[in-house]
């Protein structure tokens, strides 16, 4: 599959998560769509785009790839599991803080996001439901990509 097919694929179903949050009732049986999708789409895009990166001859740009893959894996899991926290708080599983139960919008699920991925773990907010499988499978995800990445790096580096 081509890059600019992967690309329209994983545009064309970002949007389809984000209109599913944004327009989908309360209730509805389409939020668990985001859920389920967002570590798939991520996970997909993102071996695809490792395997581009090993096929760069050079290995200074090998590195450069290698850098911007950890950076973007960081954005595009970050963003896509704030879409799936936004819908399973739509679906009743909400955040919970000191303060009490938190509205799972997109600031704090971005935040949460963020937080959870990078395995600061503030504290502030926790998850309930189905956040917590969400949160788990983000961690892992994020973590996998963040060792692949530094597995590219070393490899740029090494003499052929």
């Amino acid at each position: 599959m081509g890059r600019t097919v992967r690309l329209l694929i994983f545009v064309s179903v970002w949007v389809l998560i984000v209109v599913i949050v944004q327009y989908a009732r309360e209730d509805s049986v389409l939020l668990y769509v985001p859920v389920l999708t967002a570590p798939v789409v991520g996970l997909f895009w993102l071996c695809g785009w490792m395997r581009e990166i090993l096929h760069i001859k050079s290995r200074i740009y090998q590195g450069i790839g290698a850098l911007a893959f950890v950076v973007l894996s960081f954005a595009i899991i970050g963003t896509l599991f704030a879409f799936g926290f936004m819908a399973a708080g739509r679906l009743g599983h909400q955040l919970s803080s000191c303060k009490g139960v938190c509205e799972a919008g997109f600031a704090s699920c971005v935040y949460f996001s963020v937080v959870t991925a990078s395995t600061l773990g503030y504290g502030d907010l926790s998850p309930m439901g189905l956040m917590r499988v969400l949160a788990c499978v983000e961690v892992v995800e994020f973590l996998t990509f963040i060792g692949a990445g530094g597995g590219l790096l070393a490899r740029s580096f090494q003499a052929e």
